[in-house]
């Protein structure tokens, strides 16, 4: 999966964060990026997700690399935003905005 390699390289991370990042080992990515394992539909949508590309693109089965899919709702905008917006941030800052969401998320009602 060459693909995954360029869209890792893409974003500036190591395959260590990249792991760190979906709960993977290093030598998994590896793995993954040399084509010794295949990753499962589970990592493949998570993947495809996390680049916001499609599964053809990365699989290496399709040029276009743009996921074609509106927002149906503004809930659904309003997420898409969201999304993007978390993708941009460093690593670091990703954990730490999902320990906020999940200590909300369990607080509810508490705060």
């Amino acid at each position: 999966m060459n693909r995954l390699r360029e869209l890792r390289r893409e974003k500036g991370l190591t395959m260590k964060q990249l792991g760190n990042f979906f709960g993977l080992a290093e030598s998994t990515i590896s793995q993954y990026e040399t084509g010794k394992r295949q990753p499962d539909n589970e990592a493949l949508v998570k993947f495809a997700n996390y680049f916001d590309v499609t599964i053809d693109y990365l699989l290496g089965n399709d040029a276009n690399r743009e996921q074609k899919k509106e927002p149906v709702t503004e809930r659904d905008r309003l997420l898409e935003d969201n999304i993007k917006l978390f993708r941009k941030l460093p690593p670091e800052k990703k954990k730490q905005a999902l320990d906020y969401l999940r200590y909300l998320a369990e607080h509810q009602g508490k705060l």
